[in-house]
């Protein structure tokens, strides 16, 4: 069946955010109201957006200290798809799930819409 991902802040990482809390992904299935996690730890991971074939989820993440696009499978294999110098927002999968685009920002500047397809990121 289907489920629905979504992001919600938790209080075991102390003082995180300014006493917010991480924010990790959540599953939960309509159909019998379980909740599992699909991320874990003291990070912000928001946006979640599932792929056009139901079996990844696109989200940003500041695990690596500033918000980038990450994407995981079902089984919270994680990917790091952007290496941004100051933040990525408002991921959507492109159609073809060969990529995303999303909004950028850079110091002095305002948000920049970008495209990243997978065959241009760096490790």
């Amino acid at each position: 069946g289907s489920q629905i991902v979504f992001s919600s802040d938790r209080n075991e990482c102390g003082d995180y955010h300014n006493g917010r809390g991480a924010m990790n992904l959540f599953l939960i299935s309509p159909e019998t109201k379980n909740i599992r996690y699909l991320s874990r730890g003291c990070w912000v991971d928001a946006h979640a957006r599932w792929s056009p074939d139901q079996k990844k989820v696109l989200f940003i993440s500041d695990r690596e200290g500033v918000f980038d696009l990450y994407d995981t499978d079902m089984d919270g294999n994680v990917v790091r798809r952007t290496f941004i110098r100051s933040a990525a927002f408002t991921p959507v999968w492109l159609p073809d799930q060969s990529g995303a685009v999303f909004v950028g920002f850079r110091a002095g500047s305002s948000g920049t819409i970008y495209c990243r397809h997978k065959r241009n990121r760096r490790r």
